[in-house]
């Protein structure tokens, strides 16, 4: 379904305040978040250097040691990855990231 039909659909939902059960309309934005097949990576190389580190299990404090930066930058890299990604926990971004071949 194209981003524009998607929209439509929801504007109009939210306009008629028919509720949308949650669980919907997570999907729906991960679907729409996830990167399409032959679309530009969506993954900075720091992020990417950080999957590199997930994939090799690494912990946050780890990774953080690794890159000196604080525990808590790893964290906001990690969930900005779960969110560009459309992926819901630390085994799915270490699985993508052994797929792109970002190991370390």
């Amino acid at each position: 379904m194209p981003i524009s039909i998607a929209l439509a659909v929801l504007e109009t939902v939210v306009s008629v305040e028919t509720p949308l059960p949650a669980a919907i309309a997570g999907y729906m934005l991960r679907e729409f978040a996830r990167p399409k097949e032959g679309s530009p990576c969506p993954v900075t190389p720091r992020e990417r250097e950080i999957l590199g580190w997930i994939s090799k299990g690494l912990t946050n404090r780890e990774i953080a040691f690794e890159l000196d930066i604080s525990e808590q930058t790893v964290k906001n890299h990690l969930k900005n990855l779960l969110g560009k990604l459309g992926l819901d926990n630390r085994v799915q971004l270490a699985t993508y990231a052994l797929e792109k071949g970002w190991r370390r």
